[in-house]
């Protein structure tokens, strides 16, 4: 322990303790009035004061073979009876000692003598110091309990009514936890025995009178409550977890192709399905035709065995509907007109229907209780409704009506908007918890006002929403009109977790959504002003461009799952989706148009309807999580997978997962166990390696094969070989690639392994359940680890070791060796592309081989003579060029050439470095899809897409060249005059240090991340940075377009 005086340049030592534990991995300073720190260890916790004492307690065996320093073992308490009899004939229970594994855990002080130790495998465990007077005699430890948070990092923050616990988690979600504390007796905690107390080591005493009554305090009487910490769960971050590998998915039903990625890891880890846009779950079709509209106007107060109301329209006429969970609906009630819109109204039993000409309060029976009907000058559009109020939007204006609910339903005009008599193109009331209501406007001028609900009065006003600005404010009178201008399409306010936004579509196909704020307003507007509203401004919060695009319908929706949004009906639809924790973000629909759409029941129901022509559907809304730019839905397994593929022919998920169990060592020739394993004190752990199959959904496999004790996967590939099982010259399977490791006594040895995926006679009772996996062959005379593997024309391709052998899968029984080629390190990859190989190596970069069949020879054409330490590759296609994509374990991303008409190639022997880009961190996969036009025909061309450890997925995209040219020059300007984060400049970030490079190389590829930046901007600033890109004709709309169709394929299929 030192002195830190920032006045010194040298700090004195206050005192110093030798001989700890060597693998000691967290230190943690303890509150002042207990002094000193505590320090973990995997196998020990301990406490050091100023003085150089250590108190503390083993947790498992491993201490003494790893520490000279002498602790006692902690003991968990049995549990007796009682009265603490032992009955004649009973044997008396022992106490077990404690094995707990502590490393990767998280300290932290509960108070000022006790705390909390978060484990790595969702357990947690209290430990409290037993004080005499000022000094430490033992220290005590509870008993191991269930908690859901895998602990990175934590952070404690102490407000005015609680003590919260942030826990950051690096393969799992980040959990808030409130830190209660609650009184207990001591016999009614469930912890360890005194045998567990541990003990001061030195022999120093202090004298126990000098402190007073403080010594009989801390070690008061049985009967006097003891004061435990309490985690309870507040809230949580879901996080999609670190991304072991990645492969592509068809999903049942859908054109759309989904992700599955092997995320997190041990009790946090599983399977995610990421998917590119909305995907509806156990789809029923319904006997309605609603191709007009379709709403559910079932009262707040209504009895749910009743059923859902569901009002519908097509054609010229409208019908009301009960809908019940399993059957077809039932019509109640029919009108000889169409219905607009339906809304049922708050903390009632009565729902509002809305015709062209009228507005009527009807009851959930379908009887209309009070009407108003329109002018011969006017036609209704649409309405809001309130428990109090109503806002009609008419062809001439609006009208606000005033409502009231009892035992006698009126509608009562208000005249406190006469004076408005402008066109609009939506109105939407905010009930303000302190003060008064308002109505926010948009106009047909494209002008944001807000009114007051009482007096009518004009509050804030904003003329700037036809400039796509990045913040909407207060109009000036004396400020001039902006000239250049967008056109507006459609425009709608609506409430997403209760926070107002306006999503806005302009005539170009961009699609703004602004966010309600509030921020300080100015000396001079504070002047001026003096009411609610003066300091309110629209923050635009998503900008995206969605190509030509019709209009599109908004229906606002409240309660889908966890999701509060907007369906935006049209070709193609679209979801606004916002969580509680994430901000709103856009996502594709997976159909090519609906016309009408319903949020279906309450109480935070996935159920949905929505209607394409004459065909209605009623579906779920699977439990996505929106927090990246594409849906996933993560299922936790509990193991931690490390591969993932997808078997086309089952429509099946293959994974390999790996679990931990007690090693156990055996007799070599009898098989039994040495020894009593329950007995031994210092119990070890080995891994345990499966294949597991996923047919249907991803929460649980259907069937599996376990490996041997020790045995891990490093390899899975579905590989096409020649078969003679079928009339079909090749067939799918299952290749396997595993590992032995045996520590530094014995090589590393692998095998490879054959499966068939058949078909079996089925239970019955799920999906899926009539596939297993059964193996064919097996080859296990390897000298290496079997680390890739891949096919090519019908044979299996694997590295093994050093070497690269090519193998024929002869009478589906065993593997014959045709060709090898020696290799370098470790081989991590490979990946092929009709007769040629790429093959990424730990150490030694990227090769690039060729395979050849008569005679069977396998050659290196060439390869990267730098040291580069690569995790995998794959080919980048497009049009009539092909380049060799690598990613390192820095996160560097480098695109090399094979050209052997290039001097400095030596004949193709050395592989050309022709751009390299840093990204934010490694990636664990390395996946090519093929683009797909909006046609659905391919493209000449290929994406590659990069799994990251961080949990991120990113894509390269191949870029024409004038494209390519035009965009470079946006990307150089958005650098300099666009403000970035913390002020770091991007173009330094991406840059590369090379030691063989004069100049950077980070110019080949685009950052996408910058130049989705241009969306965000506004139209007057857009058109000033088109301005001066070379060839770009069609201004700031050219560029729009060309980032749209760079988009990833994926996104858009």
């Amino acid at each position: 322990m030192i002195t830190l005086d920032m006045n010194l340049s040298s700090h004195p030592v206050i005192s110093e303790r030798h001989g700890l534990p060597y693998d000691a991995f967290q230190i943690v300073a303890c509150p002042q009035k207990l002094g000193g720190c505590m320090i973990l260890t995997p196998s020990a916790i301990l406490h050091i004061d100023q003085a150089s004492k250590v108190v503390g307690t083993a947790v498992n065996g491993w201490h003494t073979l790893s520490s000279a320093l002498e602790l006692p073992h902690a003991k968990l308490r049995a549990k007796r009876p009682k009265d603490d009899m032992v009955e004649e004939g009973e044997e008396e229970l022992k106490d077990t000692p404690l094995q707990i594994e502590l490393q990767g855990s998280q300290l932290f002080f509960t108070e000022e003598a006790a705390g909390v130790v978060l484990m790595a495998d969702n357990k947690v465990i209290r430990f409290r110091f037993v004080l005499d007077g000022r000094s430490i005699s033992a220290l005590t430890l509870g008993a191991p309990e269930q908690n859901d948070a895998v602990p990175s990092s934590i952070s404690v923050l102490e407000t005015d009514r609680a003590r919260f616990l942030l826990t950051g988690s690096m393969v799992g979600d980040a959990v808030l936890q409130r830190v209660d504390t609650i009184l207990a007796d001591p016999e009614e905690v469930d912890g360890l025995n005194g045998e567990g107390q541990a003990k001061v080591e030195d022999d120093m005493e202090l004298d126990v009178d000098l402190y007073g009554d403080e010594a009989q305090q801390s070690n008061g009487g049985s009967k006097n409550k003891q004061r435990l910490a309490r985690l309870t769960e507040v809230d949580r971050l879901e996080f999609l977890g670190s991304i072991s590998d990645l492969c592509e998915r068809g999903v049942k039903g859908s054109s759309a192709s989904t992700f599955v990625a092997a995320v997190g890891a041990a009790s946090a880890g599983g399977l995610a399905s990421v998917e590119p846009r909305v995907i509806p779950r156990k789809r029923r079709r319904l006997n309605v035709e609603a191709s007009d509209g379709i709403w559910d106007v079932t009262g707040s107060t209504s009895d749910p065995d009743a059923g859902r109301r569901i009002l519908t329209t097509s054609g010229g006429s409208s019908q009301l509907l009960t809908l019940h969970d399993s059957t077809d609906p039932v019509a109640t009630t029919s009108w000889d007109e169409p219905t607009l819109q339906a809304s049922p109204i708050p903390e009632s039993n009565f729902f509002a229907r809305l015709s062209p000409e009228s507005f009527d309060v009807v009851t959930t029976a379908g009887e209309t209780v009070a009407s108003i009907t329109s002018s011969d000058e006017e036609s209704f559009i649409d309405f809001q409704v309130t428990r109090k109020q109503v806002v009609i939007r008419t062809s001439s204006g609006l009208r606000l009506i005033q409502l009231q609910i009892g035992k006698k339903q009126i509608l009562k005009p208000v005249n406190t908007f006469t004076q408005i008599s402008d066109r609009f193109h939506h109105a939407a009331f905010i009930d303000e918890s302190v003060g008064t209501g308002h109505l926010f406007t948009l106009s047909e001028g494209s002008h944001i006002e807000v009114y007051d609900l009482t007096s009518g009065e004009l509050r804030w006003r904003s003329r700037t929403l036809l400039t796509a600005a990045s913040r909407l404010d207060t109009h000036h009178p004396d400020a001039p009109n902006p000239t250049v201008t967008l056109g507006l399409v459609s425009a709608s306010f609506f409430e997403l977790q209760d926070i107002l936004h306006c999503a806005v579509l302009y005539d170009n196909g961009l699609f703004a959504v602004y966010e309600a704020c509030r921020w300080e307003p100015s000396s001079a507007q504070q002047g001026t002003s003096s009411n609610s509203t003066s300091g309110i401004c629209f923050v635009k919060r998503l900008a995206e461009s969605l190509g030509p695009t019709p209009r599109l319908r908004a229906i606002p929706f409240h309660g889908l799952g966890e999701f509060d949004g907007v369906y935006l009906c049209g070709t193609p639809p679209r979801w606004l989706l916002r969580s509680p924790h994430s901000e709103v973000r856009l996502f594709g629909h997976d159909g090519e148009s609906m016309h009408a759409f319903a949020k279906i029941g309450g109480g935070g129901l996935g159920l949905f309807a929505e209607s394409h022509g004459a065909e209605t559907w009623l579906a779920e809304m699977a439990s996505y999580s929106n927090d990246l730019t594409a849906l996933y839905e993560r299922h936790r397994i509990g193991r931690t997978y490390s591969k993932v593929r997808w078997h086309p022919r089952i429509r099946a998920v293959v994974a390999a997962s790996r679990s931990d169990g007690q090693f156990i060592l055996f007799e070599p020739e009898e098989g039994t166990p040495i020894g009593n394993p329950g007995a031994d004190p210092t119990p070890a752990r080995i891994p345990y390696g499966s294949l597991e199959l996923f047919v249907g959904d991803l929460q649980a496999p259907v069937h599996g094969h376990d490996f041997e004790p020790n045995e891990m996967v490093t390899a899975l590939e579905i590989v096409t070989l020649d078969t003679m099982s079928q009339l079909a010259s090749r067939k799918e399977f299952v290749a396997v690639g595993t590992t032995w490791f045996h520590g530094e006594d014995r090589p590393t040895r692998g095998a490879t392994y054959i499966f068939d995926i058949v078909e079996v006679v089925s239970d019955g009772e799920d999906e899926g359940r009539n596939y297993r996996i059964r193996l064919l062959g097996r080859d296990d005379f390897t000298k290496g680890p079997v680390t890739a593997i891949t096919d090519l024309n019908g044979y299996i391709v694997t590295a093994v070791g050093q070497k690269l052998f090519v193998r024929a899968f002869e009478q589906d029984q065993w593997l014959v060796a045709v060709a090898f080629l020696d290799m370098f390190f470790y081989t991590t990859s490979l990946r092929k592309v009709k007769n040629f190989l790429i093959a990424t190596d730990a150490q030694k970069s990227i090769s690039m081989i060729m395979f050849q069949e008569e005679p069977y020879r396998l050659f290196m054409l060439g390869r990267d003579y730098r040291n580069v330490h690569l995790t995998g590759g794959e080919f980048l296609v497009s049009e009539n060029e092909m380049v060799l994509t690598t990613a390192d374990v820095d996160g560097v991303v480098r695109l090399l050439d094979y050209n052997p008409a290039v001097t400095t190639s030596l004949g193709g022997q050395r592989l050309l470095l022709r751009t390299e880009f840093q990204t934010a961190t490694e990636a664990s996969s390395v996946l090519r899809i093929a683009r797909f036009g909006q046609d659905e025909e391919a493209y000449d061309a290929s994406e590659i897409v990069l799994g990251k450890v961080n949990g991120a997925i990113e894509t390269i995209i191949p870029v024409q060249e004038q494209v390519f040219k035009r965009l470079s020059v946006l990307q150089a300007q958005l650098v300099r005059n666009v403000q970035h984060v913390a002020g770091l400049n991007p173009r330094a970030y991406r840059a590369v240090h090379n030691d063989f490079s004069t100049r950077p190389l980070a110019k080949g590829i685009l950052d996408g991340t910058l130049l989705d930046v241009f969306v965000t901007l506004s139209w007057p600033r857009m058109v000033e940075l088109a301005s001066g890109l070379p060839g770009c004709v069609g201004g700031p709309q050219q560029v729009l377009d060309e980032l749209y169709m760079l988009r990833s394929a994926w996104l858009l299929s």
